[in-house]
């Protein structure tokens, strides 16, 4: 299968993983855990498609014509590789998104298995590669991947983005203050610093991504023993403050103007929680079990004004055992 590769770097920010407390109940020890749901279609799904994969990697010369949509194909790469390869659950101080395509052979909108086998591998080994070289050399960290086709090409190519970053060593306070847990002046992008001229390493969007994250963090709830939480489904919800007005996300006319004082950044912080964790899951219909995985904001110049621009990703939610799917990998380390 022919390889067309892409790469296209993008200095992002931190990221977390957040769930609201649902569906808890007490264990005989008096602890609370999530209940696990062993019945998901998209886990056994997900299960089917592991199996088909180390089928065919152990028995290459089998064609047996078992086949898949292309839409199901599309779906298993992605997600089979994220609940595998991926850790949303860490902090990233930077991120760099890298792309590339593979080329998907159907007759009539289907696909071979044993050619959607091969392609998962030929999509890790190219992820392995593209991570290797992302720039970062120590607590790398692999985010997410979207899969997708690229109808540009004729609908015979997938497209795929990887997010991967170097996690982050400093937080902000877990617990907020009543009036929010910002506690000085900064100006609005990073690589600014704060409105005195110091800290000119971070900015004020990466200090509220970072109290974001920790909101996140506090709501994340703990697996039953021998089963992990996986993150399904994924997509990205982007927006600025002319996308969701009267909302108090940071929006200013004065390109000038860069400094946002401490009451306007907490305003901010309060705004977006509102918006991230309220809102958007209303507007679009999410359910309990979908969750924040990955929260990037990123001060922008737009000519006319100033912006926090955010790129949210939320995830389906879903308990797997361990004895079917292991622990998560370091890709880098695989056998």
């Amino acid at each position: 299968m022919r390889k067309n590769i892409i790469i296209a770097l993008a200095a992002l920010m931190t990221v977390a993983v957040s769930c609201r407390k649902t569906s808890i109940e007490k264990t005989d020890n008096g602890s609370a855990n999530p209940i696990v749901q062993t019945d998901n279609n998209s886990v056994t799904k997900l299960l089917k498609f592991k199996k088909q994969v180390e089928y065919y990697k152990a028995n290459p010369n089998v064609r047996d014509g078992e086949t898949m949509t292309v839409e199901e194909a599309v779906w298993n790469l992605e997600n089979l590789f994220n609940v595998t390869y991926t850790f949303p659950e860490y902090g990233y101080s930077e991120l760099v998104t890298q792309e590339f395509s593979l080329d998907i052979t159907s007759d009539n909108g289907l696909v071979l298995c044993s050619d959607v086998a091969a392609l998962y591998e030929e999509m890790k080994n190219e992820s392995r590669e593209l991570y290797a070289n992302d720039g970062f050399t120590e607590n790398k960290g692999f985010l997410t991947l979207h899969a997708e086709m690229d109808n540009t090409r004729g609908g015979e190519t997938v497209k795929v983005k990887i997010t991967t970053g170097e996690r982050t060593n400093y937080n902000l306070p877990s617990e907020p203050r009543p009036e929010g847990p910002i506690s000085k002046c900064w100006k609005y992008k990073k690589y600014l610093g704060d409105c005195d001229g110091n800290d000119t390493w971070t900015g004020g969007d990466e200090q509220l991504q970072l109290a974001l994250e920790d909101y996140n963090n506090s709501l994340q709830p703990q697996a039953q023993n021998g089963y992990r939480y996986v993150y399904i489904n994924r997509e990205v919800k982007s927006f600025d403050a002319t996308t969701y007005p009267n909302m108090n996300l940071f929006y200013r006319e004065d390109v000038t103007d860069e400094c946002i004082g401490v009451h306007e950044m907490n305003e901010c912080y309060f705004g977006e929680i509102y918006v991230i964790f309220k809102h958007i899951p209303q507007q679009y219909g999410y359910g309990e079990d979908f969750c924040v995985t990955n929260i990037c904001i990123k001060g922008l110049d737009k000519r006319t004004y100033i912006c926090h621009w955010n790129d949210i990703e939320y995830g389906e939610r879903q308990a797997v055992s361990l004895n079917e799917f292991g622990e998560s990998i370091d890709i880098m380390n695989e056998i």
